[in-house]
């Protein structure tokens, strides 16, 4: 997808880092914080090739001088892009040293230096310890984006220390106005976006799969466990011949809108010691080991329905769904 402007939704974080930046004082290291699917690391591409360009246009890059072709190619001197090099790895400490090393040199092209972190979830704590120093004693003319979704698993040393960017789910209108351009009809850009709990680029993603149906009938299970109409082994059974971390992801993402309007006035901690249960199952399912996903699932079921008696009552968000 080319990045070229601010999305609909992003105009007012967008319009605010540029008064930063038109000010002299962008901050030297921003955390775009939100879950997933809502365009952040869009967000910090464009934020780059605008730091990167050489011909500004108001509030836009170029996209036409040497600078924003570099970018756009992906080979810019001057921006250094720090990833995972597989999805659920960790980036390490010698990632972080190469970063702070190139960031301390004399940026190519006379400008600025961009870093970009992503996601910074996956920084380790050894990791995170390394980039207090650049993090605390920056250069001039650099700045590091990081992206993140589970925020509170970065140490605080690391979040007090950046300007933080928060992403909101969009309004409906405006994200169905976006997603049209790429669905055959309104109806299926609707459809998508309702299973992707109103996040535009996730529902992109979903677009021209039917990945949609299988997340409905996962949903089914979690709400017949809750209701006591189904077993947990019958749930974990379901899963075996899925992709064990999008269903994870999957279930965080029910309990996040669910949980927070039917138990948290009532019982905070169960439910986050669940949660983060179900988080570190996702660690298990990225990892190199060999786990048994039917012994996770059994296990994750079994205490799902441990949660709703703690509730005291039955669980059943099916008829609260969230727009």
């Amino acid at each position: 997808m080319k990045v070229r402007e601010a999305l609909s939704w992003q105009k007012e974080n967008w319009n605010g880092i540029v008064r930063h930046i038109s000010n002299h004082r962008l901050p030297h290291a921003i955390l775009l914080v939100g879950n997933s699917g809502l365009g952040k690391q869009y967000f910090a591409k464009l934020l780059a090739k605008y730091l990167l360009c050489l011909k500004r246009v108001g509030v836009l890059p170029c996209d036409s001088c040497k600078g924003c072709d570099l970018t756009r190619a992906g080979n810019h001197p001057d921006l250094i892009i720090v990833e995972p090099e597989k999805t659920g790895k960790s980036i390490g400490i010698e990632d972080v040293r190469k970063l702070s090393d190139r960031l301390n040199k004399t940026a190519h092209q006379g400008g600025w230096k961009v870093a970009l972190i992503n996601p910074a979830d996956s920084l380790t704590l050894n990791s995170s310890n390394a980039l207090l120093k650049t993090l605390e004693e920056p250069t001039r003319n650099t700045t590091i984006l990081m992206t993140s979704q589970f925020v509170w698993r970065l140490p605080n040393t690391v979040r007090s220390r950046c300007h933080r960017v928060v992403f909101n789910t969009p309004p409906k209108s405006l994200s169905l106005k976006w997603i049209e351009q790429f669905a055959e009809s309104p109806s299926k850009a609707q459809e998508a976006l309702a299973v992707a709990d109103g996040r535009p680029f996730l529902a992109k993603h979903l677009l021209g799969t039917h990945i949609y149906k299988h997340r409905s009938e996962f949903e089914k299970w979690i709400t017949k466990v809750s209701r006591f109409e189904a077993s947990p082994l019958d749930a974990a059974r379901f899963c075996q011949s899925s992709d064990h971390v999008q269903l994870v992801d999957w279930f965080l993402t029910y309990l996040a809108k669910r949980v927070q309007q039917d138990l948290a006035k009532k019982c905070v901690p169960p439910v986050f010691i669940f949660y983060d249960k179900i988080f570190r199952a996702r660690s298990w399912f990225l990892s190199k080991a060999n786990p048994n996903p039917q012994l996770i699932w059994e296990e994750i079921f079994l205490d799902f329905r441990t949660l709703c008696l703690k509730m005291g009552k039955d669980l059943d968000w099916s008829n609260n769904q969230t727009e």
